[in-house]
Order: C-alpha cells, then sequence, then structure tokens
C-alpha cells in the first residue's frame, strides 16, 4: 500500500525523531457468535471442506459466515484477524523483530472462544541505531489515550470531517507524531 510506504519514509527520514513508543488499534469487536443446531449448510458451502482439520461439527449460522473468527477452532481473535495486517507498517517502519517481553490484560476466555476484547504490550529491544520501542496492540474499539489530542490537531477532511481512526497506528517521536491507518 502507497501510504504505508509513505509511512515508512517519514519515520525513517527522522522527521518525528526517535520512535519509543508505537500504538496500533482495531475496531473490530469479535462478541457475536455460538453454536446453533437444526440449521443446514446452504447449499453453496461444503460445510466438511470448510471445516478441513477442524473438530467435526454440525454447520451452525452463529458461526459460519462471520463469526468462525472468534472460536478457537477456527480463528484467533480480532489479534489474529487484524493484527498481522496492521501491525505490519510498525514492524516494518521500526525493523522490529523479535520482542524481548510480551504482556496482555483482556476479558475472559474458555477453550471455546477468544476473548471479546485485549490490550497486548510487545516489548522490543534496541536495533542497530534505533531505541527500544514499546508496541501496544488494542481491539473492540479500545485506543490509546493521546489519540483524540492528535486528531483534534489533525486538518478535516473535504467534508469537514475528521481522519477516520476507527482503525490505525500511531508513532510517538521525541519530536512529534505520526497517525496513520490502512487506508488512508
Amino acid at each position: 500500500l502507497e501510504n504505508y510506504r509513505r509511512a515508512v519514509e517519514i519515520v525513517e527520514s527522522g522527521v518525528i525523531g526517535p520512535v519509543r513508543e508505537c500504538h496500533v488499534w482495531a475496531n473490530a469487536i469479535y462478541t457475536g457468535g455460538h453454536f446453533t443446531t437444526n440449521t443446514s449448510a446452504p447449499q453453496n458451502v461444503d460445510w466438511d471442506l470448510w471445516l478441513g482439520p477442524a473438530p467435526q461439527r454440525p454447520y451452525s449460522e452463529g458461526v459460519h459466515p462471520f463469526h468462525w473468527r472468534r472460536f478457537w477452532d477456527y480463528g484467533t481473535g480480532s489479534l489474529g484477524d487484524f493484527g498481522c495486517h496492521f501491525m505490519d507498517l510498525p514492524h516494518w517502519a521500526l525493523k522490529l523483530r523479535n520482542p524481548t517481553s510480551i504482556s496482555a490484560i483482556g476479558s475472559s476466555c474458555d477453550p471455546v472462544t477468544t476473548p471479546g476484547w485485549c490490550v497486548v504490550d510487545y516489548r522490543y529491544p534496541a536495533r542497530e541505531n534505533l531505541p527500544p520501542v514499546q508496541l501496544t496492540w488494542y481491539d473492540s474499539g479500545m485506543k490509546p489515550a493521546q489519540l483524540a489530542q492528535l486528531v483534534r490537531q489533525q486538518p478535516k477532511d473535504q467534508n469537514g470531517n475528521d481522519m477516520n481512526t476507527d482503525s490505525g497506528q500511531m508513532f510517538v517521536g521525541e519530536h512529534g507524531m505520526l497517525l496513520t491507518n490502512y487506508t488512508q
């Protein structure tokens, strides 16, 4: 994506200074879904093929076509669903590889369903000439505290609206912040 490439250029240019903190969030809310009974798979769905190696279960419209993401047998919640896309930019721009520690808080989960929300803190060591970084993931509508302040400082779009911050990334540098998202 062109916007990701440009964001990497901005971070690497040093204009916002060394980045020690980065926040990533997705508005994905995976709290629905349940196993229903007495329903048949739609004609265009080969349920056995869709299940693949997952445990055999009858078709459930509470799982397919959308809520499968919330069940451990089929998905990994919003972090697994969106994290690989939204956290790609900070990993690229900040040359992140292996965290030295990871901690998380979230709603309760069980052996069947993923948490309804989570906040995950990743700590990365210094790399080459780059300082250590704290990367924090938020989902289910949670966002970093500094976001509201940063949005107020941004110019409005041509329709007078604030930048879309349903999901995005915020790089916090010593001299400024950069706000990005997947599509803008």
